[in-house]
């Protein structure tokens, strides 16, 4: 809930201006009582002047809140985007933090992911990490920037409670928990799923070793949904537990997936994703045969933010900011436009292609494919 200008309190910080960040030493709810008010900042005031440091007041739902706006005002004062609190910043004073929750899993049990956000230093801190991986904070956070999305600013924390003796498998859980602190992910459908997969730096999901047994206890904890490596998808299936198993390509993918069950869109099965793989493979044969000596042809799937073109008359290739898989979701009774290169229209026309009102625009439907 919002807080209202009725809930708001007033909070005194006290700390010292570094130039480029502030260094908090405390923050607590100033005296309601005016006089006791003016006594506490008075005396406050000298004790901070002794130590070269200052007294602050500021209003906020929580002091975490206080402190925020208090550093927005010095951002604009300052003049730096950057103006955040020193790693030698007091912190455990601002309360607790909202701790975002996300799951992965080995053959021994899950594996539970904390994660959070303060007010900082832009860095990536986690703490309970195989000691086999030395540099998970650099894996985690190229995934993140390969796979398209902005890195979170600040101190972002990701605490593993128990690894249970595997380090890669909990690329796709924590990488999603730090997105979700972010609020780039949904928190709630996050802590209802499993999420398995070792991250590359470009944001692709790899294949996991030991992925069955993962699987397995994820099962056995509860949970019925686990996202896994598309190519290790119908092996998981296979396994007979009843799991909704959904196979992601890519970082996108599984943040995709996650924010579709929160806005309740329904899935597409595997049926439909089959047939529609075949529609897309079809659409490609039809551009091949239509334009031979085009070195490249647009085509654009409306209502949506995707453009595909075929290059050199072999490979269909995604632009857009879905990836190529999730076109294979659509419905196989979409309509796609092409934007002609080297076009024939007696070929095209034959071929089953209808001209639209704009200029060398057609379209051809694939739902009898």
């Amino acid at each position: 809930m919002t807080a209202t200008a009725t809930q708001l309190t007033e909070f005194i910080i006290v700390g010292q201006c570094q130039g480029t960040g502030y260094t908090l030493w405390d923050v607590a709810p100033a005296p309601t009582d005016p006089a006791r008010r003016a006594a506490v900042l008075e005396e406050l005031g000298v004790e901070a002047a002794d130590a070269f440091g200052s007294v602050e007041t500021e209003y906020g739902a929580n002091a975490r809140e206080a402190v925020d706006n208090f550093l927005s005002l010095m951002r604009l004062q300052s003049g730096l985007d950057d103006y955040a609190l020193t790693p030698d910043s007091r912190t455990d004073c601002l309360g607790p933090v909202d701790a975002i929750r996300a799951h992965g899993a080995s053959s021994t049990g899950i594996v539970d992911i904390k994660t959070a956000i303060q007010p900082g230093p832009d860095c990536l801190l986690i703490r309970g990490w195989h000691h086999f991986d030395t540099a998970p904070e650099r894996r985690i956070h190229d995934g993140i920037v390969g796979g398209g999305f902005e890195f979170p600013t600040g101190i972002v924390a990701a605490l593993i409670d128990d690894h249970r003796n595997v380090a890669e498998t909990l690329h796709l859980a924590t990488a999603c928990a730090i997105l979700s602190a972010a609020g780039q992910v949904d928190r709630y459908v996050l802590d209802r799923v499993v999420c398995l997969g070792e991250l590359r730096f470009d944001g692709i999901v790899q294949r996991l070793h030991g992925l069955d047994g993962a699987v397995r206890s994820a099962h056995a904890g509860g949970y019925r949904t686990v996202l896994v490596p598309a190519c290790q998808a119908r092996e998981v299936r296979a396994l007979g537990l009843g799991l909704q198993v959904i196979g992601v390509r890519t970082l996108r993918e599984a943040v995709d997936y996650l924010n579709r069950q929160a806005a309740g869109a329904p899935e597409v099965t595997e049926e439909q994703s089959r047939a529609n793989k075949h529609g897309l493979a079809l659409l490609a044969w039809v551009l091949r045969e239509a334009f031979p000596a085009a070195t490249a042809v647009s085509v654009h799937v409306p209502d949506r933010e995707l453009v595909a073109v075929l290059d050199g008359g072999t490979a269909l290739w995604d632009l857009g900011g879905d990836s190529l898989p999730a076109a294979t979701r659509l419905p196989v009774s979409t309509y796609l436009t092409a934007l002609l290169i080297d076009r024939d229209e007696e070929t095209l026309e034959a071929l089953g292609w209808q001209k639209t009102e704009e200029p060398h625009v057609f379209t051809v439907t694939l739902a009898t494919l």
